[in-house]
C-alpha cells in the first residue's frame, strides 16, 4: 500500500490570508527529500500569501512542478504510512499528495478528449479521423492535458522527473509536454479579387484625425 494522507481538520484547508505580522518564513522537505520555501500562518501553519516554491531545485518542466492544491503541511495532516500505521507531519516536512493530482490529470484528459471528439465530428463530419485531427479542431480545444506517466514516475522517485538530475530518462521522453503552436489558418478566397482604395488621415480641427478614401489614379 502506498503512503497516503489525510486532514484532521474540517472545511477549506488551502492558503491563509494574513497580516505579515501573523506570517513567518518557514522551509520544508517533502517525501522525497527536496527543499521547498514559503510563508505560513503562525497560529494555524497553513499556508499563506503565494504557494511554496522549490528552493535549490526545479522540475524539467513547468508543468511538471506540483499544484500548490495538493501540497500538505502542517500539524492538520496524518501521514499514514505503507504499514498502515499513522503519524502526524512534522512542522518541517511536507507531503505531496499525489491522489488528487492523479484524479484531475485523468479527468481533464477524458474532457480534453470528448471535447476532441464532439467538436472534430461536428467541424469535419465523415471525414473526422480522431488519429488525426485538424489544424482547425486543434486551434479550438487547446494542447493535451499533461499525462498521467510523469506524475506515476514521480510518485514513484524517479530522479529525473523530480527534478533531481538533468539525466534525462528516455522512458519518460515520449510524456515530454509539446508546445502548442496554434496553427495559421487561411480565410481567404482564393478566387475573390476586390479593388483596394487607399485611405489617408485627414485634419479635422481638435480631436482624433479622421480617415477619407482616396481613389486610385489611373
Amino acid at each position: 500500500m502506498a503512503r497516503t494522507i489525510t486532514t484532521t481538520k474540517r472545511g477549506y484547508t488551502g492558503p491563509t490570508r494574513s497580516h505579515a505580522d501573523q506570517r513567518e518564513y518557514r522551509e520544508w522537505v517533502d517525501q522525497h527529500g527536496r527543499l521547498w520555501e514559503g510563508d505560513i500562518e503562525k497560529k494555524s501553519g497553513d499556508f499563506c500569501g503565494l504557494p511554496p516554491k522549490p528552493k535549490g531545485w526545479a522540475p524539467p518542466f513547468d508543468e511538471w512542478l506540483p499544484p500548490a492544491n495538493i501540497l500538505r503541511c502542517g500539524r492538520n495532516y496524518v501521514v499514514i504510512e505503507e504499514d498502515g500505521t499513522r503519524r502526524s507531519l512534522a512542522s518541517e516536512e511536507m507531503f505531496i499528495d499525489y491522489a488528487p493530482w492523479k484524479a484531475n490529470a485523468v479527468q481533464a484528459l477524458q474532457e480534453w478528449q470528448e471535447l476532441l471528439f464532439d467538436l472534430g465530428s461536428k467541424m469535419s463530419g465523415d471525414a473526422w479521423d480522431p488519429k488525426n485531427p485538424t489544424p482547425q479542431v486543434l486551434a479550438r480545444i487547446g494542447r493535451k492535458p499533461m499525462p498521467m506517466e510523469p506524475i506515476l514516475a514521480m510518485e514513484q522517485g524517479n530522479r529525473y522527473a523530480l527534478g533531481l538530475t538533468a539525466t534525462v530518462d528516455e522512458r519518460l521522453r515520449p510524456y515530454f509536454p509539446v508546445k502548442f503552436v496554434a496553427p495559421v489558418l487561411d480565410f481567404s478566397d482564393a478566387d475573390f479579387t476586390e479593388t483596394a482604395t487607399p485611405s489617408v488621415a485627414v485634419k479635422r480641427g481638435r480631436g482624433r484625425p479622421r480617415t477619407a478614401a482616396v481613389p486610385f489614379e489611373e
